[in-house]
């Protein structure tokens, strides 16, 4: 019932625009994540309309220049990256935006500073990766990419 309200209010908006307005602020970036990830898990429409005001693009776009610098900003972007990639749609928009490389990134950043960072890693990785639709081969393809780059 209070998600129902929330998102009746604007929530979703909200809090993409403040993402979007605030680039720079690792506060408002994690904690933007954190309400993203309580409004959106376990509630199709809630992601759908996340997704759609474009709270993929806002997040892994902070995973990539924040997440590694930044432990709380990795463990509540990638939270909702887990939460998001759920859907199809959701895999699909987060692997075109970077997101599977920004995880990834932030998991070799900080290894022994929060286990949270790599359980929620695992989750989302789990999710963007391993379905059988077009969206996760596609997205195996980009994490093959990111292995094949490591050796280097």
């Amino acid at each position: 019932q209070g998600r129902e309200e929330l998102v009746r209010l604007g929530a979703i908006e909200a809090v993409t625009k403040a993402m979007g307005a605030h680039l720079s602020s690792p506060k408002v970036q994690a904690m933007g994540c954190v309400a993203i990830q309580g409004i959106a898990d376990g509630h199709a429409n809630h992601t759908k309309k996340a997704l759609a005001m474009g709270a993929a693009d806002v997040i892994a776009w902070v995973l990539a220049r924040i997440g590694t610098l930044d432990a709380e900003v990795a463990e509540y972007c990638i939270a909702a990256v887990a939460t998001l990639s759920y859907a199809p749609n959701g895999r699909a928009r987060l692997g075109r935006v970077g997101a599977v490389e920004g995880v990834v990134a932030a998991m070799a950043a900080h290894q022994r500073v929060k286990p949270e960072i790599q359980v929620y890693g695992c989750a989302s990785l789990v999710r963007m990766c391993l379905h059988d639709d077009d969206n996760a081969r596609e997205n195996q393809k980009r994490l093959v990419g990111i292995k094949a780059a490591a050796r280097v």
